[in-house]
């Protein structure tokens, strides 16, 4: 729901909103990010570490291409990737014709089967339109854009400029988990209690109230940058 009304916000308030200028910045990000999402569904990358389940079967020449396979990462290699393998074994039928048990693959998991639920699921709608292997690159690359752009909506709707919304370092020195709690109210003229206002008023308490502050700042970034990527493995 929040996700929806920023990105509404944002649309009508930013990009369409007379007398105002575009945020290209936020435009400009995006478009980056599509095109680097194009890309990586072409070269069918997804972040999956299944590469740790060939590795105990004896298959590590199919491993991954980039990267090593995280053990820790058993939440997916081991429950979700799995349960995509058996819907779409099946059919995306709900019940695993394959397994002696018969499981239900309805679970807390959001896997492609054919039901209602699918209505509210639309990174998984591609797996009725193209294979399967493209449709979990897509899959991956839905989720990272979406979760990458709503950072940056949320972050310009909040007052943030330029690269800031895109990259936030915590330079606090701080440790733990801390309970606060900050007052909006002196910074609100009476009667204008809007998502605007508050939005608006959030920085300056921040700042005044609890000495957290955004900086714009220039500092090195560690960035990944792939030359090339060979998709046939070859003989070691």
């Amino acid at each position: 729901m929040y996700t929806g009304i920023i990105t509404r916000r944002l649309l009508n308030h930013r990009f369409q909103s007379p007398g105002t200028r575009p945020d290209l910045f936020t435009l400009g990000v995006f478009s980056a990010l599509a095109l680097a999402a194009i890309i990586y569904v072409s070269l069918g990358l997804t972040p999956s570490s299944y590469g740790e389940v060939l590795n105990q079967i004896g298959a590590a020449e199919q491993g991954p291409i980039l990267g090593v396979p995280r053990f820790i990462r058993m939440d997916e290699w081991e429950l979700i990737t799995p349960l995509f393998q058996a819907a779409v074994r099946n059919g995306f039928s709900e019940v695993n014709e394959t397994s002696f048990y018969r499981e239900d693959l309805r679970t807390v998991f959001p896997v492609p089967l054919r039901n209602w639920s699918l209505l509210f699921r639309p990174q998984l709608w591609v797996f009725f339109l193209t294979g399967a292997p493209t449709a979990f690159s897509i899959y991956f690359a839905f989720l990272i854009y979406a979760t990458l752009t709503g950072y940056t909506l949320l972050f310009r709707e909040l007052g943030a400029d330029g690269w800031l919304a895109v990259a936030a370092f915590d330079e606090t020195g701080l440790t733990g988990f801390y309970d606060i709690g900050y007052d909006l109210t002196p910074y609100l003229e009476r009667g204008r209690t809007t998502y605007d206002d508050r939005a608006a008023a959030l920085f300056p308490a921040l700042r005044e109230q609890l000495g957290l502050a955004f900086e714009r700042t220039e500092r090195p970034v560690e960035r990944l940058i792939v030359d090339s990527v060979d998709k046939t493995p070859s003989e070691n």
